[in-house]
C-alpha cells in the first residue's frame, strides 16, 4: 500500500462503531500535527440531547474551515456529515474490521466506561445497562450490529461509484493492519 501522509491535510476516518476511529484519529492527529475533529463531540449536547441536522452541519463546516494546520475527522453520521466530510477530505481511511471484532470492542468499551464513569462529550456518560436495552438508540452494541452491513455497503459504494474519486483511500481490515499502518506513518 502506497501512502503519502506528508500530503494529507484533511483525513476522514470512517467505519462501524467500535472499529477504532477515534483511537486512530487521535494517533494520526498527534503524529501528523493535525487538529482532531470528533463528530460525536460536535453532535452530542448535555443530557444526551443532540444538535439538529442544520446545527450539526454548521458545526462541522466551522471545524473544517477553522483549522490552519489541517485536520483528522472521526465519526459516523454519514447522512448528515458524509457530504461535508467527502467534499473536504483529501484522504479517507476506512476501518473495515470484522463484525465480531467491533462487537467485542463495543461491549468491552461500554463496560469500561460504565465502571469508570468516564465523561464522553458535554458531561454525558455511558451506562453498562444500556447493553441490555432492546432499543438501538439506547444500546450502542445493538445499533452497531444493526448498521454494520449498511455502513459497509455505503463505503464500498462510495468507492465503486466514485464518491471518493480523487482522494487517497486506505482500507484497513484487521487490528494488525491498523498497527502496521500506524507504524509506517512518519510525520
Amino acid at each position: 500500500m502506497t501512502t503519502h501522509p506528508e500530503r494529507w491535510q484533511a483525513i476522514a476516518v470512517v467505519g462501524s462503531s467500535g472499529s477504532g476511529k477515534t483511537s486512530l484519529a487521535r494517533r494520526l492527529s498527534s503524529t501528523l500535527n493535525l487538529s482532531h475533529i470528533e463528530l460525536d463531540a460536535l453532535y452530542h449536547l448535555p443530557d444526551w440531547r443532540h444538535r439538529t441536522a442544520e446545527e450539526f452541519r454548521a458545526e462541522i463546516q466551522r471545524a473544517v474551515t477553522s483549522t490552519e494546520n489541517g485536520w483528522v475527522m472521526c465519526g459516523g453520521y454519514d447522512t448528515v456529515a458524509g457530504p461535508l466530510r467527502d467534499a473536504h477530505a483529501d484522504t479517507i481511511i476506512w476501518l473495515d474490521l470484522p463484525r465480531r471484532t467491533v462487537l467485542r470492542r463495543i461491549v468491552l468499551r461500554t463496560v469500561r466506561r460504565g465502571i469508570t464513569r468516564e465523561e464522553l462529550w458535554n458531561g454525558n456518560r455511558e451506562s453498562i445497562l444500556g447493553l441490555l436495552r432492546p432499543d438501538p438508540d439506547k444500546n450502542v452494541a445493538l445499533r452497531a450490529m444493526l448498521s454494520f452491513a449498511s455502513k459497509r455497503a455505503r463505503y464500498a459504494s462510495n468507492i465503486r461509484t466514485g464518491v471518493w474519486a480523487g482522494k487517497q483511500v486506505v482500507i484497513l481490515r484487521s487490528p494488525s493492519e491498523v498497527k502496521r499502518f500506524v507504524a509506517g506513518i512518519r510525520a
